[in-house]
């Protein structure tokens, strides 16, 4: 649901296959769509373009670190050649995540 309220510039699809070892009930494949301005999230059977775990999808739709730095870290798996980059054309943000208060 959150990825889904944010907008996007780019056109594009990307299947997430995303883990989640604290909820595995989380666990499953997303496809993540954008027609240039909206983000659409749905659970989908389609193969993979990437794998990550909840944690990095968490980071990821905050939008202060892009797709293809934390596949560079070993965070990302991508199994569709240029699918990070897609990733981050659809999560890209003009405005870095901020918070004014301390947790």
């Amino acid at each position: 649901t959150a990825l889904s309220q944010r907008g996007t510039r780019a056109a594009a699809s990307v299947v997430l296959d995303v883990g989640d070892a604290f909820c595995p009930w989380n666990t499953r494949r997303w496809r993540l769509e954008g027609d240039r301005s909206t983000l659409h999230c749905a659970v989908t059977d389609d193969a993979a373009d990437v794998a990550l775990d909840a944690r990095t999808l968490a980071s990821l739709s905050l939008g202060g670190v892009a797709a293809s730095q934390l596949a560079r870290a070993g965070l990302i798996d991508e199994h569709t050649p240029g699918a990070a980059a897609c990733l981050d054309a659809l999560l890209a943000s003009d405005r870095p995540p901020w918070n004014p208060f301390i947790f």
